[in-house]
């Protein structure tokens, strides 16, 4: 017996959707605790 393709579409999406939220839930999230960003060339102290 075969389904109407949309029907087909449809649980195929809602399958796509519960496994990508099964692999969601088991990822950590990462955040930036700190951000530097280096210049070109040596940083130099100046004496007054």
């Amino acid at each position: 017996m075969s389904r109407d393709p949309d029907r087909q579409t449809a649980g195929t999406q809602t399958r796509i959707a519960i496994m990508n939220r099964r692999s969601a839930l088991g990822r950590a999230e990462i955040e930036a605790v700190a951000c530097s960003q280096q210049g070109k060339g040596i940083d130099t102290l100046k004496d007054d």
